[in-house]
């Protein structure tokens, strides 16, 4: 995955996917990453850790304000204050902001 300056700002680049950026957050740990790409009218978001890399196109249709990346789950918290988490392929849309979670088994 690559970051890149386009004719119209910012581009990330994947193996197989290019997506046009107005805005982009990140937050990485060892092992893992998350990347959001705010295009102006919807929000995805790439994720990978050592299963691999997975893309996210139009997951939510407002802008990111915060993103957390973690081994086995990463969250995005929007403008309007909702949150979306990431739990292996699940995205799952939370009514309120969450910056980080934890599972205990």
């Amino acid at each position: 995955m690559a970051v890149v300056k386009g004719s119209r700002g910012l581009r990330i680049i994947t193996s197989s996917e290019a997506l046009d950026c107005e805005r982009i957050a990140y937050d990485s740990r060892p092992g893992a990453f998350i990347v959001v790409c705010f295009d102006g009218s919807s929000t995805s978001v790439i994720t990978s850790n050592y299963s691999g890399l997975r893309v996210y196109r139009g997951l939510y249709r407002k802008k990111p304000v915060s993103v957390y990346a973690g081994f086995n789950s990463h969250s995005v918290v929007f403008e309007d204050y909702r949150s979306i988490i990431i739990y292996g392929d699940n995205p799952i849309e939370i009514g309120i902001p969450i910056l980080a979670t934890a599972y205990t088994w």
